[in-house]
């Protein structure tokens, strides 16, 4: 809210009232685009030091809700936590961090109604998240996050996602260190597409209980950061924590005739891409792999404008042992590639983006039924903090050449059976279309 009003100004009475309720509702929201440093302004976060509602400690508020910390990339997402700090502890002058804990609440519904061929249609709220990011002392900050499974065949689980605690102070130290439940930092997985493009991108996210440090250079714009953990597939030889993932990036801002642009590149390594999620859900948990397959990951994202691409690929550097899984009885090297171009404008004066996107797993029968895929997405800010998305999408289909092994007493030991069932009975062969509207709610 603004602190502009001349009657505010001119009357202590006001003015006191004014920051008392605020005081109390810990509720505090300017542009982004007009941070000043008022004295009022000031003054006014600094008593933001209980529990608040909206966007990021107090300051910065989008019309688009893209600064709050639900909306904030899950993979680094404590890098992402540590930056904002900064740049409010820059705002308010408290480079020593709050002066007493400050939490801050953010969470999101969604709901989607999907139309395919073949008579797979839905209607479903596919996302209920509620976010907690406490910032408690110039180094400490915690974030955990709140989910309901909310898959119309089962029952509704509310459980914890993520959840780690930080230690860093990026006005101090450019070093951090997280230890939790976290994305661990292999790729990047960004996409423009709210559902379509969830299916490449979970050929590679891997989510576990971890001990992560890192580098962050502001001025640079250089990333260094990787992680330990023990993952949910182990090998013949396991014994102790013997995961690990890293990734290195550097991001660049320049002008191309005067208009602003920047590209961001990086690249990940793995020792083990079989816990990425979609890929573990056909292993049993625990399995005990022949070997572990390590996999690499390379990404570029370039901003010219309103024009954004996006190219990623994710792959295993190895095959997986033909005693683990085949593909149609060949050892198998599963990958993904993810190409996007997104336009950013205003129509009517709300924020809309415009994506073309083509995505294709290769030797990914193990992970998904589809091959590849095109089509494009169009989102909308319809209001403030809502946003309404609708996208279309040609799937092609792996045929029943590229069925997976069903597994016995003794073969194949390590596979879901469940999963392995499903997926060879979805091995069509054809192609279909499938349309998807999506309605958020931010907060």
């Amino acid at each position: 809210m603004y602190t502009k009003n001349k009657y505010l100004k001119n009357n202590s009475l006001f003015k006191s009232l004014f920051l008392i309720f605020f005081a109390a509702n810990t509720t505090y929201a300017i542009s982004g685009a007009e941070l000043k440093k008022d004295s009022d302004d000031v003054e006014l976060t600094r008593r933001l030091d209980a529990v608040g509602t909206g966007p990021y400690f107090g300051i910065g508020s989008e019309y688009d809700g893209s600064d709050l910390v639900v909306l904030q990339p899950n993979i680094h997402k404590d890098l992402g936590i540590l930056k904002q700090q900064q740049r409010t502890a820059r705002f308010t002058g408290e480079t020593c961090g709050p002066k007493n804990p400050y939490v801050q609440l953010s969470g999101f519904l969604e709901a989607q109604a999907t139309l395919e061929t073949e008579s797979r249609n839905h209607i479903n709220l596919t996302a209920s998240n509620l976010d907690l990011s406490a910032w408690v002392n110039k180094y400490f900050s915690a974030y955990t996050n709140f989910g309901v499974d909310t898959d119309d065949t089962s029952e509704q689980n509310f459980r914890m996602i993520l959840g780690f605690i930080t230690i860093g102070n990026l006005n101090v130290s450019p070093f951090y260190a997280s230890a939790g439940q976290m994305f661990v930092p292999f790729g990047s997985f960004s996409t423009g597409t709210s559902s379509i493009g969830a299916i490449p991108r979970s050929m590679g996210r891997i989510v576990e209980q971890a001990i992560s440090a890192g580098y962050y250079s502001e001025r640079n714009g250089l990333h260094i950061t990787g992680a330990v953990y023990d993952g949910k597939t182990q090998n013949s030889n396991h014994r102790n924590v013997d995961q690990f993932a890293g990734t290195i990036s550097h991001n660049i801002n320049f002008n191309i005739q005067s208009i602003p642009s920047s590209l961001k590149t990086g690249v990940s390594y793995t020792n083990n891409i079989a816990d990425a999620a979609v890929l573990r859900s056909i292993f049993k948990r625990n399995a005990s792999l022949r070997h572990y397959v390590p996999g690499i990951d390379v990404f570029a994202k370039f901003n010219f404008g309103p024009i954004v691409l996006r190219e990623e690929y994710v792959t295993a550097l190895e095959k997986f042992n033909k005693t683990d899984i085949t593909q149609n009885g060949h050892s198998v090297k599963p990958g993904s590639f993810l190409s996007e171009i997104e336009y950013d404008t205003y129509i009517y004066g709300k924020g809309t983006a415009f994506v073309l996107h083509y995505s294709r797993i290769f030797q990914g029968a193990l992970a998904s039924p589809i091959k590849h895929q095109y089509g494009f997405n169009t989102t909308v800010n319809v209001l403030k903090d809502t946003m309404v998305s609708l996208e279309y999408a040609i799937r092609s289909s792996y045929s029943n050449h590229n069925l997976l092994p069903t597994p016995t007493a003794t073969t194949f030991t390590n596979l879901n059976p469940f999963v392995v069932s499903s997926l060879n009975s979805s091995f069509s062969g054809r192609n279909k279309s499938v349309l998807v509207l999506t309605l958020d709610l931010f907060f």
